[in-house]
């Protein structure tokens, strides 16, 4: 899968080209915590990677902006880095217990 920088970007292993900008690696951005960027899709999809969910989901949150056509036109490796990386992104924040607070166990 594409390397990665840090767990928000990916170094694309074939760079996204646009007009005359080339695209060689790609982060996910702060908009993926956003409760808005979900909006229409189904968490389960995501969880299950579902490439139609991921599809959306990723053209709202990677930075710059991909379009829906380019990532289907991209290389597989880099879009199940991204969507990995996406995925973990917006869960690995979260916290199980009420305002991240200790329990005593």
């Amino acid at each position: 899968m594409g390397s990665k920088e840090s767990p928000d970007v990916i170094r694309l292993i074939t760079p996204v080209v646009r007009d005359s900008e080339t695209i060689k690696s790609v982060k996910i951005g702060p908009l993926a915590r956003q409760a808005g960027s979900l909006r229409g899709l189904s968490l389960v999809e995501l969880y299950g990677m579902k490439f139609d969910s991921l599809l959306t989901y990723l053209s709202r949150v990677t930075e710059p902006h991909l379009k829906e056509s380019e990532l289907k036109a991209m290389d597989a490796r880099d879009f199940s880095a991204l969507a990995n990386a996406a995925v973990n992104f917006y869960v690995g924040g979260a916290s199980t217990k009420p305002n991240g607070e200790e329990t005593d166990g």
